[in-house]
C-alpha cells in the first residue's frame, strides 16, 4: 500500500470516529435532557424553580444543573431548599454521569427508587429534610464511588443494610431522624475511610458493635437518642481520631475506662448523657486538654468530681443527675482548679450529693459564665458574695440547698439575669429590694426560705416577669398592686405568708396568667369582679384567708379554668348557677364558709363530693339522694298562699245566698 493510501485511510477513520462521538454524545445528551424534562414533569414546583428548564436552550444552563467539561452529561444536580413536591422519579438513574445529587429541604416523599443503582459515578447523594418513607435501597450499596449519604431528617423505615459496609470510599453517613429499626451492622466497622457516622434519634437498637473501634479515621460518632444498650465497647474510647462522641440518651451501662482521657486525646464533645453509666468520672480526663463540652448529666456517676483545671478549652460543663459528693475542702479545690478555665460559659452541677461551704473562688470563675446550676444538693454556709464580675449570667439556680443568711445584694448588677432560683433553702432576712436593674428577668423563685418583710417594689420594673413563686417566706405587709399589672405574669405563687389587705381592683386583668395561689394569707375584702380577659386562668386558689363578701357569678368568665379552691373564708350568699357554665372545671372546693341555698346540680356539680362543701351548714338540695350524698339538708319548698282566690270566689256565692 502506497504511502498516499495509507494517509487517505487513516484520515476516513478519524472521519468516522469523530462522527460515531458525536452521535453518541447526541444520543447521551437527549437521554440527560429527557430525564430531566421527565423529572420537571413529575414534580410540584410551586415557587417555578424549574420554570427555565425548556426546549428551548440546552439543559446545561438550566437552573441547579452542572455538566462535564464538554458540556453534555449531567454531572451535578442541585435543587436544594426549592420547596418541589412529588416522588423522586427513577427517570433520574438515567444521568449516567451524575456525580451529586442534592434534593435536601424539600417534600419529597415516597421511597428512594432502587434505581439509583445505575448511577455507578455517583459520590454524593443529600436527599435529607424531606418525607421520604420505605427502606434504604440494598442497591445503593452498587454505587461504590460513594463520599457521603446523607438522608437525615426524613421518614424511612426498616434496617440499615449491611451491604453499605462494601461503600469503601465513603466518608459521611447520616441517618438520623427517621423511623429506622434493628442494629448496626457490624460491616460498617470495614468503611475505614468514614470520618461522620450519624445515627441519632431512630428507633435502632441492640449493642454497638466493637467493628466500629476499626474506623481510625471517624471524627465524629453520634449515636443519641435510640435503643442502644449494652457497655459502650472500649474500642469507641481508643479512636484517636474521635473530635465529636454523643451516646446520649440510650440505655448504656458499665464504667468509663480509667484511660478516657489519654485514649481520646483529640475529644472537643463528649456526651454520655441520660444512659446508665456508673462508677467513678476518670481523672484522665483532665488530660482532654481539647474538650470544650463534656455532658455526662443524668447518670450513676459516683465519687468526687475530678480537677479540671487543664481543660483551658471547656466552654460547658454538664455533670447534673448523679451521686457525685464532696465536702468543704473538695469544693474549694474544684473551684480552684475551675478557675484556670476561662471559656466556662455554663457548668450544671445539679442533683448531686455534694455538700460543704462554697469557697470565695466561686465567684473567680470565668467572667464569660451564662449559667450556674447547683440546684438539689446538700450545700451549705453562705452562698459567695462578689457576683456582679458575672454580666454575662443568664441563669442563677441554687435551690434546694441549705444556703442560709442573706441572699446576696450583687446579684442586683446581673443584668442580663432571666432565671433567679433560690427557693427552698434557709436564707433569711428580707429580700434585698434589687430588681430595679433586672430588667430581663422572667422566672423568680423565692419560696421556701426563712425570709421576712414586705413584697420589693422594685418587682414592679421586671415587665418580662412570667413566673414569680414567693411561697412559704414568711413575707408580711399587702401585695403590691404593681405585681397585678406585670403584663407576662402567667404564675403567681404568694402562698403561705403573712400578706394582708384586699385584692386590687385589676386582679381580673392578668391576661396571661394561669397559675395564682395566693392560699393561707390574711387577705381580706371581696373577690373581684373577674373580666373576659382573665380567660387563661387554669387554676385559682385564694383559701385561708378572711376575703368575705359573695362568689361573684363574674367567674363563669374563666373559661379554661380547671381548679377552684375558694375554702376556709368567710364567703356567704349563693353558689352562682354560673359555675355551671365552667365546663373546663375538675376540682372545685368551697368548704368552711357560709354559704347558703341549693346547690347547683350540673357541671362540675354533678361529681362533687360533700368535703367540697362541707362547713357551709345553711346549703341544701332538692333531690333527697343528693343531699344524703353531699350530706347537707333537703330544700324546702316554698309554696305560694291561695288564699285570694279562695277569697274571690267565695265571696260572690255567699252574696247571692244573701239575695
Amino acid at each position: 500500500m502506497s504511502h498516499f493510501h495509507f494517509s487517505l485511510l487513516l484520515l476516513i477513520l478519524q472521519l468516522f470516529s469523530c462522527y460515531s462521538m458525536r452521535k453518541v454524545s447526541g444520543i447521551d445528551s437527549s437521554t440527560d435532557r429527557k430525564a430531566l424534562l421527565s423529572f420537571k414533569s413529575l414534580v410540584s414546583d410551586p415557587h417555578n424553580a424549574l420554570s427555565g428548564w425548556n426546549i428551548s436552550s440546552s439543559h446545561c444552563t438550566w437552573f441547579g444543573v452542572n455538566c462535564t467539561s464538554n458540556a453534555t452529561k449531567v454531572q451535578s444536580l442541585n435543587l436544594a431548599n426549592l420547596g418541589l413536591f412529588g416522588i423522586i422519579p427513577p427517570q433520574l438513574s438515567n444521568l449516567t454521569s451524575l456525580k451529586t445529587l442534592d434534593l435536601s429541604k424539600n417534600s419529597f416523599f415516597g421511597q428512594i427508587p432502587s434505581e439509583i443503582a445505575h448511577l455507578t459515578s455517583l459520590q454524593h447523594i443529600i436527599l435529607a429534610a424531606n418525607f421520604i418513607n420505605g427502606t434504604i435501597p440494598i442497591s445503593l450499596s452498587h454505587c461504590l464511588k460513594l463520599e457521603h449519604i446523607v438522608f437525615d431528617n426524613n421518614k424511612l423505615t426498616g434496617h440499615l443494610p449491611s451491604e453499605l459496609g462494601q461503600l469503601s470510599r465513603l466518608k459521611f453517613l447520616d441517618v438520623s431522624m427517621n423511623n429506622l429499626t434493628g442494629a448496626i451492622p457490624s460491616t460498617f466497622g470495614n468503611l475505614s475511610t468514614l470520618t461522620n457516622l450519624s445515627i441519632a434519634r431512630t428507633q435502632m437498637s441492640g449493642e454497638i458493635p466493637n467493628e466500629l473501634g476499626r474506623l481510625h479515621n471517624l471524627v465524629v460518632l453520634q449515636l443519641s437518642e435510640n435503643e442502644f444498650s449494652g457497655e459502650i465497647p472500649f474500642s469507641i474510647f481508643n479512636m484517636s481520631s474521635l473530635e465529636f462522641l454523643s451516646l446520649t440518651q440510650n440505655r448504656l451501662v458499665g464504667k468509663l475506662p480509667a484511660n478516657l482521657g489519654h485514649s481520646l486525646p483529640n475529644i472537643r464533645e463528649l456526651h454520655l448523657a441520660r444512659n446508665g453509666l456508673e462508677g467513678p468520672i476518670p481523672t484522665s480526663l483532665s488530660n482532654a486538654s481539647h474538650i470544650e463540652f463534656l455532658d455526662l448529666t443524668s447518670n450513676n456517676f459516683t465519687g468526687h468530681i475530678p480537677l479540671l483545671g487543664n481543660l483551658k478549652h471547656l466552654v460547658k460543663l454538664f455533670l447534673g443527675g448523679n451521686s457525685l459528693s464532696s465536702t468543704t475542702e473538695l469544693n474549694f479545690q474544684l473551684f480552684d482548679s475551675l478557675t484556670n478555665c476561662t471559656l466556662l460559659s455554663e457548668i450544671l452541677l445539679y442533683s448531686n450529693q455534694l455538700a460543704g461551704k462554697l469557697p470565695s473562688s466561686v465567684a473567680n470563675l470565668s467572667a464569660s459564665l451564662q449559667e450556674i446550676c447547683f440546684y438539689n444538693n446538700f450545700l451549705t454556709g453562705s452562698f459567695p458574695q462578689g457576683l456582679e464580675k458575672y454580666q454575662n449570667l443568664v441563669s442563677l439556680s441554687i435551690e434546694k440547698n441549705s444556703f442560709k443568711d442573706k441572699i446576696p445584694n450583687s446579684i442586683g448588677k446581673l443584668q442580663k439575669l432571666e432565671r433567679l432560683m433560690v427557693n427552698d433553702n434557709q436564707f433569711s432576712g428580707e429580700i434585698p429590694d434589687i430588681f430595679s436593674n433586672l430588667t430581663r428577668l422572667y422566672q423568680l423563685y423565692m419560696g421556701n426560705n426563712q425570709l421576712s418583710g414586705r413584697i420589693p417594689m422594685s418587682l414592679a420594673t421586671c415587665q418580662q416577669l412570667k413566673k414569680l413563686g414567693l411561697a412559704h417566706s414568711g413575707l408580711n405587709g399587702s401585695i403590691p398592686k404593681q405585681i397585678f399589672e406585670l403584663p407576662n405574669l402567667n404564675f403567681l405563687q404568694l402562698a403561705n405568708n403573712s400578706l394582708i389587705g384586699s385584692l386590687p381592683d385589676r386582679f381580673g386583668d392578668l391576661r396571661q396568667l394561669e397559675v395564682m395561689d395566693i392560699s393561707g394569707n390574711q387577705l381580706s375584702g371581696n373577690i373581684p369582679n373577674i373580666s373576659q380577659r382573665f380567660s387563661s386562668l387554669l387554676s385559682l386558689n385564694i383559701a385561708r384567708n378572711k376575703i368575705t363578701g359573695s362568689i361573684p357569678k363574674s367567674l363563669e368568665n374563666l373559661a379554661a379554668l380547671y381548679s377552684l379552691d375558694v375554702s376556709s373564708n368567710n364567703l356567704s350568699g349563693q353558689i352562682p348557677k354560673e359555675l355551671e357554665n365552667l365546663h373546663a372545671l375538675q376540682v372545685l372546693n368551697l368548704s368552711f364558709n357560709s354559704l347558703e341555698g341549693e346547690v347547683p346540680k350540673n357541671g362540675v356539680f354533678a361529681n362533687i363530693s360533700w368535703d367540697s362543701l362541707q362547713g357551709n351548714h345553711r346549703l341544701c338540695a332538692f333531690d333527697h339522694v343528693a343531699a344524703e350524698r353531699l350530706k347537707v339538708t333537703t330544700c324546702v319548698s316554698k309554696r305560694k298562699s291561695n288564699s285570694p282566690l279562695v277569697l274571690k270566689v267565695t265571696i260572690p256565692i255567699l252574696l247571692k245566698f244573701i239575695q
